[in-house]
C-alpha cells in the first residue's frame, strides 16, 4: 500500500441519489455513483452509494469524510438544492455536487443555486475537492459494488431486473474490465 493510499485508508464518503421529484416509480441503477464510488474506492475512500428513491437518508451522515449528490439532469435540480442545504444544517460539512444537472453552470449561477457546497464538473474537480488525484474511469470496475447491492433493494424495483436481461443478451460472453454477465447473474441469484 502506498503512504499516499494509507493516508485516504478509513476515510468515507457516501453519494446520494436524489428522490426523483414528480412521483416516478421506477429506477435505474445508479451507475454513474458507483462508477464515482469505484473511483474513491481505488485511492482508499471507503463509499457508500444512497438511492433515496429506494432508502431512507443515512442517520450517520456526520461520520462521513465526504458527503456527494448526483445530479442526473435538470429535473434533479430543485430537490438536489434541497438537499444540499439538509446536508450543511446535518452535518456542517460542504456537500459535493456533480453530475450532467450542473457541470455546465457557471461558477456563479451554482453558488446562487447551492450555496456553500462545492460543483463537481469533471475529475480534476473531484480531484480537488478530496485533495488526491482519482484514477480515470475506465481504470475501475463497478463490478464488486453490484454485487453488493442489497438484495432487498432490487426486489423493490423491476428495472434491475430489466438490466439484467438486457444484459444477458448484449453481453454473452464476459469482456475483461467491464460489467460482465456473471456479475448481472449474481445480481439476479439475488432476486431470486
Amino acid at each position: 500500500m502506498t503512504n499516499e493510499r494509507k493516508k485516504y485508508e478509513g476515510k468515507r464518503a457516501v453519494l446520494l441519489r436524489c428522490a426523483y421529484p414528480y412521483g416516478k416509480s421506477q429506477t435505474w441503477l445508479p451507475n454513474d455513483l458507483n462508477k464515482v464510488g469505484a473511483k474513491l474506492d481505488a485511492i482508499g475512500i471507503k463509499t457508500d452509494v444512497v438511492d433515496l428513491n429506494l432508502e431512507n437518508m443515512p442517520t450517520n451522515l456526520r461520520e462521513y469524510d465526504y458527503i456527494g449528490v448526483g445530479v442526473v439532469g435538470a429535473t434533479y435540480v430543485p430537490g438536489t438544492i434541497q438537499l444540499a442545504r439538509t446536508v450543511r444544517e446535518l452535518t456542517g460539512k460542504k456537500p459535493l455536487i456533480g453530475g450532467p444537472g450542473v457541470e455546465y453552470f457557471s461558477p456563479q449561477e451554482f453558488e446562487k443555486l447551492y450555496g456553500d457546497s462545492v460543483q463537481i464538473r469533471n475529475d480534476n474537480d473531484l480531484s480537488v475537492a478530496i485533495g488526491r488525484q482519482t484514477p480515470p474511469v475506465f481504470d475501475v470496475s463497478i463490478n464488486r459494488r453490484l454485487n453488493e447491492i442489497n438484495p432487498k433493494l432490487l426486489e423493490k424495483q423491476s428495472m434491475y431486473k430489466d438490466a439484467l436481461d438486457l444484459a444477458k443478451r448484449l453481453l454473452p460472453k464476459p469482456i475483461p474490465g467491464l460489467v460482465t454477465v456473471e456479475t448481472y447473474s449474481s445480481l439476479e441469484n439475488k432476486l431470486n
